[in-house]
Parts: C-alpha cells; sequence; structure tokens
C-alpha cells in the first residue's frame, strides 16, 4: 500500500479539532451576530462555526474561518490566529487545494507555542506533515515529524505521541529507511498499551500490520506472519473492509512466497468479498488492489496446478 493509502486510512479514524454537532450551528451563529461577547469569543467560535461547515458548506466554512482569523489577528489572540488557520488548512485539503493547505498548517504550527493549550498544535505538526508528504516534499515532512514527536516528547501527549510515532513510522517505511521505522511502529503499539480504547483514533492493528510488511520485505516471514496475526486478531481490526482487504492480501503473500498456495483460499475469497463491498464508496482508486487480488488468484492456482501434478501434499 502506497504512503497516500496509508495516511489517508489513519486520517480517517482521526478525531476533527473542533468537533460540533450540525444542531449547534444556530445557536453558534447567533452567538457570533450578537453585541455581546469579547473578540476573542468572536474569533473561537467563527472557528467552531467553519469546523462545522467544512465538508458540507465549504464556502461558508471559508468565510467564517477568515472573518474569525482577521478578528484574531487584530487582537492578537493566539488561540483564534491557531484555530482558525488550523480550520483554513482543513478547508484547503478538503478542496485538494495542497499549496493552500500548507499555507494555512505552516501559519498553524508557527504560533502552537503561545496557544493555551499547546497539546492542540500537535494537531497541525501532524496534518503539515501528512501535506507534504502528499507534496513528495519528504524532507519538510520529517523535519515537521520530528518536531511534533519532540514537542510531544516534551508535554508527555501520549495520545498525540500514539499518532505521530504511527504516521512518522509509515513515512520512514515509504522511503525505505525499515529499521528506523521499525521503531516508529514499536514505539507506536508500547504508547497504545498505555492508552484507554477511547483514546486510540484509530487501531494499533495498523502497526502491526506494518510491521509485517517490513519483514516481508525483507524475507523474514516467520516475524512477518507473527506481526500479521497480532493485526488480524486484534479486536475489531477487521470490521473495516479496506484493512481486512489488505491483511489478507499480505496473508497471501505470505503463503505463496512459502509456496503454499493452497493456504492462500480462504484470504483469496475474503479479499474479493471485501473489494466489492468498497465498490463506490472507497474515497480512491482500488485498481491497485484489484491487480493485487488477480495477480495473486493466478499465481496461487497456477501453483496447486504445479504441486497436483508433481502430487505434492501440504
Amino acid at each position: 500500500m502506497n504512503l497516500k493509502s496509508i495516511l489517508l486510512l489513519i486520517l480517517a479514524f482521526m478525531v476533527n479539532l473542533n468537533v460540533v454537532a450540525q444542531v449547534n450551528v444556530d445557536s453558534l451563529k447567533t452567538r457570533y451576530y450578537a453585541d455581546s461577547g469579547s473578540a476573542e469569543e468572536k474569533a473561537e467560535i467563527a472557528a467552531k462555526i467553519a469546523d462545522a461547515l467544512v465538508y458540507n458548506q465549504p464556502d461558508s466554512a471559508n468565510l467564517y474561518a477568515n472573518s474569525g482569523l482577521e478578528i484574531a489577528k487584530k487582537h492578537n489572540f493566539a488561540d483564534g490566529i491557531f484555530h482558525n488557520n488550523y480550520v483554513l488548512g482543513r478547508i484547503e485539503l478538503n478542496r485538494e487545494n495542497l499549496d493552500g493547505a500548507a499555507h494555512y498548517f505552516t501559519n498553524a504550527v508557527a504560533i502552537s507555542n503561545q496557544l493555551e493549550n499547546i497539546s492542540l498544535g500537535l494537531n497541525a505538526f501532524q496534518m503539515l506533515a501528512y501535506v507534504y508528504d502528499m507534496q513528495n516534499q519528504y524532507l519538510n515532512a520529517y523535519k515537521v515529524y520530528r518536531d511534533g514527536i519532540k514537542l510531544a516528547e516534551e508535554i508527555n501527549d501520549s495520545v498525540k505521541l500514539y499518532s505521530l510515532y504511527n504516521n512518522f513510522g509509515s513515512h520512514l517505511q515509504h522511503l525505505g529507511d525499515f529499521e528506523e521505522s521499525k521503531l516508529m511502529f514499536l514505539k507506536t503499539l508500547e504508547v497504545a498499551a498505555a492508552l484507554q480504547p477511547e483514546q486510540l483514533r484509530f487501531s494499533p492493528a495498523s502497526a502491526y500490520s506494518n510491521l509485517s510488511v517490513i519483514y516481508m520485505d525483507s524475507g523474514d516471514l516467520d516475524s512477518a506472519l507473527y506481526f500479521l496475526n497480532q493485526a488480524w486478531t486484534y479486536p475489531g481490526s477487521r470490521a473495516d473492509a479496506y484493512g481486512e482487504q489488505t491483511m489478507a492480501t499480505n496473508y497471501t503473500d505470505i503463503y505463496l512466497s512459502r509456496n503454499k498456495p493452497d493456504s492462500v483460499r480462504k484470504y483469496l475469497a475474503i479479499q474479493k468479498n471485501d473489494l466489492e463491498k468498497m465498490e463506490g464508496s472507497f474515497p480512491g482508486s482500488l485498481d491497485f488492489q484489484y491487480a493485487k487480488s488477480t495477480a495473486n488468484w493466478v499465481k496461487a492456482n497456477l501453483r496447486m496446478a504445479n504441486c497436483n501434478r508433481l502430487n505434492i501434499v501440504y
């Protein structure tokens, strides 16, 4: 799986910075337009309204966030500057304007050390690194990840470290730095073990699965199978069709590498079923997954045919 797919899945599970139910938007607007309330409150309310409208009304979200940013800048209100820049970054990311997203997330990162709650600033580090990865600006992404991890370690924010370690591991894995990538995924799992279930923004199965791929690529199939089994059996890890079919594909690769084609039948069927489930709902192309599935079907059937011809029994 490529880096974009890995990070897209991780981000899909991440909680938004300001989660505001749609039913509250009208009351927020009433407060925003009221004569009462401080400028700081208006800047924060603007960010919350924009956050609630990012996906279904992006133009309106943009207007509120820019208004909130203008108010916050006028009054030198760090939290308002950060929140509105952060939401503007998410709006541009949703529009697939990566340059615009990088601009606003950079602004958010720049003021994060002035926040009342510095931990919130780590969201911007993560999003900026993600955008740089999408732009193939890997050195910039590397620096942002390192800075974010350093800050998270300094303030002992285990929840944010969990995401940062995992995403940095995916970044390093994509670049071929497998030893450092393994270290990051192992740190991810170490932190995950100390968190409460509600603090896990995505399943630790992601780290287990990525470790399995690293060991597969290095030819250590025993370790690859061990970590893949950990991912497969992790509670809830197979509820997501994309994640399950990815793990099923990895099982077929391992068993075919071990020349045990008959062991892959179950996983080929699961992969086929999951791809059918995702048709029309997955946010991206499934061409690679279909090509991989077809190649594994052909490879497995050819090997099983050869084994039958030679009377080899597994």
